[in-house]
């Protein structure tokens, strides 16, 4: 068995995927900026991946024009 086809709460791990994909792209539509947080990039790290939120939330507001 795969990644893509391990089950995980009764759907093939593509499905997810494929449904987080369509997820992200609505809310990119919608004007949405998305970032992803791998669980394991945060337990392996957390002060990096949290200040990498904060720069990214910091650089989008001082880029917007209000």
């Amino acid at each position: 068995m795969t990644t893509k086809d391990k089950i995980i709460k009764g759907r093939t791990a593509l499905e997810i995927w494929e449904a987080d994909k369509e997820r992200i792209k609505q809310l990119e539509k919608n004007g949405y900026i998305v970032h992803i947080i791998w669980e394991a990039d945060y337990k392996k790290n957390k002060n990096q991946v949290i200040q990498t939120c904060v720069d990214i939330v910091r650089f989008e507001w001082e880029s917007c024009s209000l």
